[in-house]
């Protein structure tokens, strides 16, 4: 009879088993969120990378037309390869707000050279830049740069 009562009255968790199971889980989401918020920025540059190396190979396309990289555009570019870029022009991308953690812009062209810029538009690296430099009289190879914290981000 005394075995019984004692299952009946013991039906929940003691408050040092609650708290034991709190600062496990406390613990846990200590170690998980710097790691889910790296992973997360990582993503994010690895797009921001992707449509950099997007818009340089419709810019080859272009300068394979044309002999010049002279009067290229974030826009022209976006028609060229079909997708939408935000350039950080409102009006042009009123409707594209999709790639909207990155700007994206073409600071400096002459004939033969072309840089590609990606500036980060909020989180924690925001302003920060990430470029990709292109001439072609230096046999089309990738120049990264920038001050976005990635070492290099075309290698990656």
């Amino acid at each position: 009879m005394n075995n019984i009562r004692k299952k009946i009255y013991r039906r929940g968790f003691t408050l040092v088993e609650l708290m034991i199971v709190t600062i496990i889980l406390g613990l846990l989401a200590t170690i998980a969120l710097p790691n889910y918020a790296r992973s997360t920025e990582r993503a994010k540059c690895s797009q921001a990378i992707q449509i950099l190396k997007t818009m340089r190979s419709a810019a080859l396309s272009f300068f394979s037309d044309n002999q010049t990289f002279a009067g290229i555009t974030v826009q022209g570019l976006e028609n060229q390869v079909g997708a939408r870029f935000f350039s950080g022009d409102a009006a042009a991308n009123a409707a594209a707000n999709e790639n909207n953690d990155w700007y994206y812009s073409i600071p400096t062209t002459t004939s033969t050279s072309l840089q590609l810029q990606a500036t980060r538009r909020r989180g924690p690296h925001e302003n920060t830049v990430m470029t990709l430099t292109d001439d072609i009289t230096a046999g089309k190879q990738e120049l990264w740069g920038g001050s976005y914290p990635r070492t290099d981000p075309g290698g990656w």
